[in-house]
């Protein structure tokens, strides 16, 4: 341990064990307070220090156990809403609640896919650096896309997964959509891009979102499906997407032709991972998080309470 790390533990233990001010901690070690500060707070950042608030009430509530029941799920956390009446925040405390989920499952050597997005870009950057976990590999679950003003962080999320767990980060640089089937067999039957593919189906977790359906959807954004393909789709009561696999409200693919054009992995190998953490929360996702749910795609879900209420009321 380096003479910087090991002052942080000294500081560390004299201020939580020992009860001594920050103003003795300086004294007694030659200090000034400021840099106490400075390395109490690179302690908690490092994972040196962890601090944990214990809710004496903290237990699931009767959604969640209901929910958990009615879906096979290990874990579902649903935040409230009656504090949390600002958008923002209640966003702010569903990626809190997903990063504290995250955390206790990850562990060294493990696969981590997931898909790409707002949602799980925000909780890439909220991931704490840990020094006890090494050897983690990302990678995301379906291609990309490259025409979308709005950004959706495929590569940034790889990199962030990778960095706080101290692995390394991989890409599929591929488009999510290709022109026709044949260009889909031609590059798995390429050694070199197959060999990346399939580092998705090993997979020890998948964190993962699903995808709006209609005009909002960022496949048609992006111009990898066009107005006719959308209503086709609509009438094929397509939900929205998993994996930029379009499924309805039962969790079937409802589109073959798409289906053979897209870079993903199979939904049949997705549903073998043995993690699967669903974030996901808005009306526009209502329809295809009920979907995953009845599949039974989820192990873990985080959500918000008006989200969940509207997905029980479809059933």
């Amino acid at each position: 341990m380096n003479s910087k790390k090991q002052l942080m533990v000294d500081v560390s233990k004299m201020y939580y064990n020992h009860g001594m001010s920050q103003k003795e901690i300086a004294a007694e070690l030659g200090i000034s307070r400021g840099y106490v500060c400075q390395l109490m707070d690179l302690a908690r950042k490092e994972g040196i220090v962890e601090i944990k608030v214990n809710d004496l009430y903290d237990s699931d509530t009767d959604l969640e156990r209901h929910v958990k029941e009615l879906f096979g799920l290990e874990m579902a956390k649903i935040v409230e809403i009656k504090h949390l009446k600002n958008k923002s925040f209640l966003t702010a405390e569903v990626i809190k609640e997903a990063n504290s989920y995250i955390e206790t499952i990850i562990k060294s050597n493990m696969i981590v896919a997931y898909t790409w997005g707002s949602t799980i870009y925000e909780i890439s950057t909220k991931m704490r650096k840990r020094t006890d976990i090494r050897n983690v590999t990302s990678i995301q679950l379906c291609g990309g896309t490259t025409n979308l003003e709005k950004r959706i962080y495929t590569s940034e999320i790889s990199t962030n997964i990778a960095a706080a767990y101290n692995g390394t980060p991989l890409y599929i640089p591929l488009p999510v959509l290709v022109q026709n089937a044949d260009i889909k067999r031609a590059i798995y039957s390429d050694k070199n891009m197959s060999s990346t593919l399939n580092v998705c189906k090993a997979a020890d977790v998948a964190l993962f979102t699903v995808g709006s359906f209609g005009e909002e959807n960022i496949l048609y954004r992006g111009g990898y499906i066009d107005s006719e393909s959308i209503r086709r789709l609509i009438k094929k009561n397509a939900a929205g997407d998993l994996c930029a696999h379009f499924i309805d409200q039962h969790g079937e693919v409802c589109d073959k032709e798409l289906d053979d054009r897209t870079i993903s992995i199979d939904l049949n190998d997705f549903a073998r991972i043995k993690q699967k953490v669903c974030i996901a929360m808005g009306p526009n996702k209502v329809k295809t998080l009920l979907g995953v749910l009845r599949k039974r795609y989820v192990n873990a879900l985080i959500t918000d309470e008006e989200t969940m209420l509207s997905v029980l009321k479809l059933i």
